[in-house]
């Protein structure tokens, strides 16, 4: 079967999901679970994506995000690739831990951002790891249920707003949808062409813009090499870290470039990142 396109635009909604190489384990504790959202949580506030719910399961995990700018696939690069390095390093693995591309769906926001919502969080349930979305605590569920604190990169508003706009009714209403979806076929049983979950309109205004011959195509942004970078930028740091924000280079390709452990690059990354939350 082909490779399905890669759809990106702005304000896109998707359900997004990746699985672990046979043979691994994606999770082997607790920790390895809170990196993976720690990590999630960094490319969450680095691209401005909302996350509207996210689930990890034993080999899998499973997000709802918006991205207001169109950045999907710079950000699961970073997810992923960021985890893995952690993984190898933590577990002595050498070699990839997903299942090639990650597969994104993408949604028609008004009719099933909340049925997804649900869905991601009743996958627990509906998989046998729990009885109730509730005894499951690596979900969206607990916090988006009103029962724990919301992380700041998660967007809980959009998905209760879309059920009242009275937030503990709101909360009620979730729960119980919630419980009502662990005993229901999933809405990705509904996409279509392997990328689509909407109407008939939403999908073919989806394939005129991005698939229709006569539709002019956006010209791509030049890529630039790590070299003007670094000719460019005298301090090693700054240039390392100019690279990365680009997106376009993952932590072990810049730590190559400059002869270093990509280890050594996420402390520099890591470093410039808490002295620009410390200036906001």
């Amino acid at each position: 079967m082909a490779r399905p396109p890669r759809i990106e635009y702005e304000g896109a909604l998707y359900h997004v999901s990746s699985r672990v190489v046979t043979g691994l384990r994606l999770f082997h504790d607790d920790a390895d679970r809170e990196d993976l959202l720690a990590v999630l949580g960094q490319a969450g506030e680095r691209f401005g994506w909302k996350v509207h719910a996210w689930c990890q399961m034993n080999d899998s995990y499973a997000l709802l995000l918006e991205t207001p700018k169109a950045n999907l696939s710079k950000g699961m690069r970073q997810v992923n690739g960021v985890y893995t390095q952690h993984y190898n390093q933590r577990h002595g693995h050498d070699g990839p831990v997903f299942q090639g591309r990650f597969k994104a769906v993408v949604v028609e926001k008004d009719d099933y951002l909340l049925p997804l919502a649900c869905d991601v969080a009743a996958a627990p349930v509906r998989e046998g790891l729990a009885r109730r979305a509730q005894d499951w605590k690596w979900s969206s569920f607990l916090s988006t249920s009103g029962k724990a604190p919301v992380p700041e990169w998660l967007t809980i508003k959009d998905v209760l707003s879309s059920i009242t706009k009275w937030r503990m009714r709101a909360f009620i209403a979730y729960r119980k949808a919630v419980a009502r979806a662990a005993k229901q076929p999933s809405p990705l049983a509904g996409v279509r062409q392997q990328v689509f979950l909407g109407s008939d309109d939403f999908i073919a205004d989806l394939k005129q813009r991005f698939f229709e011959k006569n539709t002019v195509p956006e010209k791509p942004r030049r890529r630039l090499p790590m070299d003007y970078y670094r000719n460019a930028i005298e301090d090693r740091d700054e240039a390392i870290v100019a690279i990365y924000l680009t997106g376009n280079y993952s932590m072990e390709a810049i730590g190559k470039e400059f002869g270093i452990h990509y280890s050594t690059v996420s402390r520099i990354v890591k470093k410039y990142e808490t002295a620009r939350k410390a200036y906001q």
